[in-house]
C-alpha cells in the first residue's frame, strides 16, 4: 500500500468513525391523560456534551404558567424547568421523562401558547447541534372537565357563604341610600 492511499484510507476511516459515534439528542412533549411530560433523550452512540435548553416564552409568559397557583393548593398545575440548567451532557441511550404540566388545566387555560423548545449541543468532534422541538396544547385534545377531581366540600360552603356576604352587603347598601 502507498504513502498516499494510507492517507486517503486513514482520511476515510476518520470520516467513518465520526459518522457512527455521533449524539443525537431528541426531545418531545407526551402525555399520560393527566399530566404532559417532558421527554429528553441522546439515540446517538455518543455522549452529548455543552447541552444547553431555551425556551421561546417571554419571562411574563413563563410567570403566568409558573406563577402562584390560581386552582388552590390541593392541585399541582406544573413542575418548574430549571432542573434543564444542570443538564450538562446527555450520555448515548439516557433518557429523561420530566412531568410539567397538569394537561385538563392546560387544555382549559389554553395555555401556554405554541413555542419552540431549542436544544443546543456539541458533539466530541467539536460540532454544534441543534434539535427545535414545538410544543401546542392543542395537539393535546380539548377540554374534558370529567378529569377533574370533585372540588373539597369546604371550597364550596366557603365560596356559597362569600356569595351570601355580598348579596347582604349590597342589600344593605340599598337600604342606606333608599332611607337618605
Amino acid at each position: 500500500m502507498s504513502w498516499p492511499s494510507t492517507v486517503v484510507l486513514a482520511w476515510a476511516t476518520l470520516k467513518y468513525v465520526r459518522a457512527v459515534q455521533q449524539p443525537l439528542v431528541s426531545g418531545y412533549f407526551e402525555t399520560d391523560r393527566t399530566w404532559i411530560y417532558l421527554v429528553l433523550q441522546n439515540t446517538g452512540s455518543d455522549i452529548a456534551f455543552a447541552t444547553r435548553f431555551s425556551i421561546d416564552l417571554t419571562g411574563p409568559e413563563l410567570e403566568d404558567i409558573f406563577g402562584p397557583n390560581r386552582h388552590g393548593p390541593r392541585y399541582i398545575v406544573f413542575e418548574d424547568l430549571s432542573f434543564l440548567d444542570a443538564i450538562q451532557q446527555l450520555a448515548p441511550g439516557q433518557r429523561i421523562r420530566h412531568q410539567w404540566l397538569f394537561l385538563n388545566f392546560a387544555l382549559r387555560d389554553k395555555k401556554p401558547r405554541p413555542f419552540t423548545l431549542t436544544i443546543k449541543y456539541r458533539t466530541r468532534w467539536r460540532r454544534e447541534r441543534q434539535e427545535l422541538v414545538p410544543f401546542s396544547v392543542a395537539a393535546f385534545g380539548a377540554y374534558d372537565s370529567s378529569h377533574l377531581p370533585a372540588p373539597d366540600p369546604l371550597e364550596n360552603v366557603a365560596a356559597a357563604l362569600k356569595s351570601i356576604d355580598d348579596r347582604l352587603e349590597s342589600l344593605v347598601k340599598v337600604r342606606r341610600s333608599e332611607s337618605a
